[in-house]
């Protein structure tokens, strides 16, 4: 279950500043909840959040691959320059 932090959060093993949206199991959030309701708030981002985001990591993933193609020819096409 997501939460939006509301105020600076350190508490035992949970720590998390203004604004953080952090994952926690249900029992877990369950009681931040219970126990801190100044701090913390259900956060369900909106759908198209969730796919704009997707798609910016997909874009990046398209742009770090190497051209395949530009590989395979490479070495022909230094062949060819140095006989002529």
């Amino acid at each position: 279950m997501n939460l939006l932090c509301l105020r600076d959060f350190n508490q035992g093993d949970i720590s998390a500043r203004a604004g953080d949206v952090v994952t926690f199991l249900p029992i877990v959030a369950n009681r931040l909840l219970d126990s801190w309701p100044a701090c913390w708030e259900r956060y369900d981002p909106p759908a198209e959040d969730v796919l704009d985001a997707r798609l910016d990591e997909i874009e990046t993933e398209a742009i770090d691959a190497p051209p395949a193609d530009k590989m395979i020819h490479a070495p022909h096409k230094a062949k060819g320059k140095r006989r002529g």
